[in-house]
């Protein structure tokens, strides 16, 4: 009976600190994460950019898409572990990459700098 006390204990403990913070106990337990990425390029004109996003674990393909400037894409029950994300602007024929470890959820933004396009994660 005290095991069982400790137990729920423990789990309203959990759960509270969790609710307050940005803990997730689901994605801690499962292995399973969301993610959402945010393509905050434009051209120098303003006009808005389309970017083709490959996303590859263990140099597999896990996901391919495209995201407009200025919205969101979420990706959802990805496995933790390290990401190689490659991005390239559709009227440029450079792709950019990087290597990017998922093991809670975030969002990752697309940036310029200098030209570069970055991964940020926010």
């Amino acid at each position: 009976m005290k095991k069982i006390g400790i137990f729920l204990l423990l789990s309203i403990l959990i759960i509270s600190v969790s609710s307050c913070t940005d803990l997730d106990v689901t994605s801690m337990f499962s292995g399973k994460v969301n993610i959402a990425v945010v393509n905050s390029v434009y051209y120098t004109d303003g006009s808005s950019t389309t970017i083709n996003l490959k996303l590859y674990k263990d140099s597999k393909p896990v996901k391919s898409l495209n995201v407009e400037s200025g919205k969101k894409v979420e990706i959802k029950d990805l496995d933790k572990g390290d990401y190689k994300f490659e991005a390239k602007l559709d009227k440029d024929e450079k792709t950019y990459s990087d290597t990017i470890k998922i093991d809670k959820e975030v969002t990752i933004v697309i940036e310029s700098k200098d030209g570069v396009l970055k991964f940020e994660i926010k």
